[in-house]
């Protein structure tokens, strides 16, 4: 059988539309979101490829769209108690 692996071409889109989308949930500013969401980029490279390091079944890319995604969850989630808070 023959296992698809995701290049990192494959993580492209997600690394590119999750930090920032997380960004525009967590504040209205543009440039703290513009700077945040270059954090938030790359942090999530780093957690990915930390991630494949310690799962050496998953490929980096994968870790990476799966640290993208979770960043944007938990910015789902913040920004939605805050206007709950409000």
């Amino acid at each position: 059988t023959e296992i698809y692996t995701l290049s990192l071409h494959d993580a492209l889109p997600i690394l590119l539309a999750a930090p920032g989308a997380a960004a525009a949930r967590l504040t209205n500013q543009l440039w703290c979101g513009i700077w945040l969401s270059v954090v938030l980029a790359v942090a999530c490279i780093w957690i990915g490829v930390a991630a494949a390091y310690v799962v050496t079944a998953a490929p980096a890319s994968f870790c990476i769209m799966v640290a993208a995604a979770a960043i944007y969850l938990i910015a789902a989630v913040v920004s939605r108690e805050r206007t709950r808070a409000r």
